[in-house]
């Protein structure tokens, strides 16, 4: 598969990823460059891994962006209140947590983790899409 080229089954779950600018925030090392080369792999501008609750926001807060994928606990506190206010601004998107339960997501597409890049890129795909 040549690289920035979305997988067919990615697209055929959603919207393709192709050029989408995308915030991603992950505080865990491993997890956050595994899903940037997801990201990267299926065309997309990332922006980001943010850390912290603080980088997110700085990020969050620049033009452009298409999509974004957020853990939830960040150091900081969560980051909740930054998914409603980039779903507000007609900013699709998903949180990727290791939680039971996230009241507080109520309509936002939640992966709980262990997640693999497929389901990311699944779920991505079908927020932007819909």
């Amino acid at each position: 598969e040549a690289p920035g080229v979305a997988e067919p089954a990615v697209e055929a779950q959603g919207a393709s990823l192709y050029g989408r600018r995308v915030l991603l925030v992950e505080d865990a090392p491993l997890v956050a460059l595994s899903l940037k080369e997801a990201l990267q792999d299926a065309g997309c501008t990332v922006r980001g891994p943010a850390a912290t609750l603080a980088e997110a926001e700085r990020l969050a807060g620049e033009e452009g962006l298409d999509a974004a994928v957020m853990d939830v606990n960040l150091p900081g506190g969560p980051s909740l209140p930054l998914g409603a206010r980039l779903a507000a601004r007609g900013v699709p998107g998903g949180y990727v947590t290791g939680l039971d339960a996230l009241p507080g997501a109520a309509g936002a597409v939640v992966l709980r983790k262990p997640v693999g890049r497929a389901a990311v890129l699944a779920a991505l795909g079908r927020a932007v899409g819909g």
